[in-house]
């Protein structure tokens, strides 16, 4: 008898599973695959490098690939020039963002900027971001950056073969100081370790989207134990630990304030910015929330539901540490382009010193290279899905509310008629003819970092700090192919991970050398001089 309201519940969901994911296509939906009753299109997703299989299905069904999966309405944009007209001109109505119920409720993660539906919080943790992380705002941290890529570079002299841990360290240290004043002494940090157990814990719940209580959002106000022990414990932990994420390192700032000890962050710059002369702080909840986001990043992994394997959102730590992994494999696999960015550098600098923010506007080609870094293999070949708040048609097509739009970015930067040869790591094709940086229709950093009002507010932080970091890289290593017992070249394996929180080379060897002993010596007096 105890068992019978679990059975009755059981076969409830089951009727109103089917009800719910069997909807009609209506009239005007971009065409697609044909897909099963109930789960749509779910098998027809592939698993693995989705963008290049959206790319060939646009030969079939054009700029727009319409699709069903459990219920929930999606559609391709294979269109830089729609992409740009909906989600960017007409930014407001297609500002939303799936339903997370599991995240949003039960794990509590109902603050967290990249997943907030289109609202009033959503604006106000963008506007507060904005004031730090605006152009001009993200020059200031420059120091911080320069700091850290000199320290990262010591830890290449030291450990050369444990490079991709080092980018990964000194992306969270980053955060960590221009975000909560936070020094990262060593790699197992107290915080970067707790947000990493969040985004392990965070992969043992499937596919994001597919729990019933996102299917069914009223089922969140049942227990988590309806669905197993283990289910409710899981979630129970992981609302402890983000809720130590969300408060810990922010009231660490308060007290580091109080006393006097605190480094200069965006977190006391917000609260400064938001006391009133009472002493209460206006907007308190949001200026947590909007710093917390930005560290819990730190650890790749903020979740969106759209595809059988998963899409998964980055903000601009997740980013960097990709585009690290990428720069140091392109190095490797062009010596002639990183040749000639040495070359540049050494004409500019000739050894005296390292390369400064000051000296980017002399160093174009090695702004061409990163550029060409974010156009060759995208971190993010998919943007995070947007979903519009209202029905809406673009020239024949109709797209009822709640769609959900995915952006192909992979193909916008590998479209021949604006990239000829896109397969190849091109720089000069952001080098006008009189050497400096060209203007282009499609600059890649208008793409690589999402589109519309749901732009990554870290992008110019983000670039900042790959600019500095690369431009060290090269004037202090070099990076070549390791050999093997025979002194024969060992050629990387150029595949790249997919299903991850980003698209990221797979892990490879290299060696990365001092280009002399004055190389050497150079960067042990830079790092004197901190």
């Amino acid at each position: 008898m105890t068992l019978l309201p679990f059975a009755a519940l059981g076969l409830a969901l089951v009727f109103a599973f089917v009800w719910k994911t069997s909807v009609r296509t209506p009239s005007g939906f971009p065409n697609g695959p044909k897909g099963l009753p109930v789960v749509g299109n779910l098998f027809d997703m592939p698993s693995r490098r989705e963008w290049l299989t959206f790319t060939e299905w646009k030969k079939s069904y054009g700029d727009f690939i319409g699709m069903t999966i459990l219920g929930q309405r999606i559609v391709i944009l294979n269109s830089y020039e729609a992409v740009m007209e909906m989600l960017e001109k007409r930014g407001t109505l297609y500002s939303d963002r799936p339903n997370l119920t599991l995240f949003r409720k039960w794990i509590g993660w109902d603050w967290s900027l990249p997943i907030l539906p289109f609202g009033d919080e959503l604006q106000r943790q963008r506007k507060l971001l904005s004031q730090c992380l605006s152009p001009a705002a993200s020059k200031t941290y420059n120091v911080a950056l320069h700091e850290q890529a000199l320290l990262y570079c010591k830890q290449l002299l030291k450990f050369p073969d444990r490079f991709q841990k080092h980018s990964r360290t000194m992306t969270g240290a980053i955060v960590m100081m221009i975000v909560y004043g936070h020094r990262v002494k060593e790699e197992n940090d107290e915080w970067i370790s707790l947000a990493e157990r969040f985004s392990d814990l965070l992969g043992t719940l499937g596919v994001p989207g597919s729990h019933p209580v996102d299917i069914f959002p009223s089922l969140w106000r049942l227990p988590p134990i309806i669905f197993g022990s283990g289910f409710a414990a899981r979630m129970n932990l992981m609302r402890t630990i983000l809720q130590q994420l969300f408060r810990e390192p922010y009231q660490q700032v308060k007290q580091k304030m109080a006393d006097g000890s605190i480094h200069p962050c965006i977190a006391q710059n917000l609260i400064e910015t938001h006391t009133a002369s009472t002493g209460e702080i206006t907007e308190e909840k949001s200026i947590m929330a909007c710093t917390a986001v930005s560290y819990t990043a730190a650890v790749d992994t903020v979740c969106f539901p759209c595809l059988r394997s998963g899409v998964k959102a980055n903000l601009a730590s997740s980013q960097t540490v990709a585009s690290l992994d990428t720069f140091i494999l392109a190095m490797m696999i062009h010596p002639d382009i990183q040749k000639k960015a040495q070359q540049h550098i050494d004409d500019l600098l000739n050894g005296s010193r390292l390369p400064m923010f000051a000296d980017r506007v002399n160093l174009p080609y090695v702004d061409a290279i990163l550029k060409e870094l974010y156009r060759w293999q995208p971190v993010t070949p998919l943007a995070l899905p947007h979903r519009n708040m209202k029905d809406d048609r673009y020239g024949d097509y109709f797209f009822p509310k709640g769609t959900m739009f995915i952006p192909n970015a992979w193909l916008f930067l590998h479209d021949e008629e604006y990239f000829p040869e896109p397969s190849k790591f091109i720089p000069e094709r952001f080098i006008d003819e009189d050497g400096k940086l060209a203007t282009v229709p499609r600059d890649p950093i208008t793409i690589s970092f999402g589109f519309g009002r749901r732009v990554c507010p870290g992008k110019y932080l983000a670039d900042n700090s790959m600019w500095i970091t690369m431009a060290s890289v090269l004037a202090l290593f070099d990076i070549t192919k390791p050999k093997d017992a025979f002194g024969n070249d060992i050629e990387p394996d150029l595949e790249y991970e997919s299903g991850a929180a980003v698209s990221r080379p797979k892990p490879f060897k290299c060696c990365i050398t001092p280009r002399s002993d004055a190389s050497a010596a150079l960067l042990m007096a830079s790092l004197e001089q901190l």
